[in-house]
């Protein structure tokens, strides 16, 4: 098919003469449940902590 803007013939990626290249670096991305789950044991860790020292002797 014919261009339909005139002088832009060579306008691809095809005709292109810069060489095009990709990268990709991969991200760790630190998993949900592996936060709440620490936020839950230090959570509980804190609550048995004082529950024992409001704990009356007897």
């Amino acid at each position: 098919a014919p261009p339909f803007i005139t002088g832009f013939e060579n306008f691809g990626p095809e005709d292109s003469e810069l060489p095009i290249s990709f990268s990709a670096k991969p991200v760790i991305v630190p998993e949900p449940t592996h936060s709440i789950s620490i936020f839950t044991l230090a959570t509980l860790g804190l609550a048995s902590t004082i529950k024992r020292k409001l704990k009356p002797f007897a």
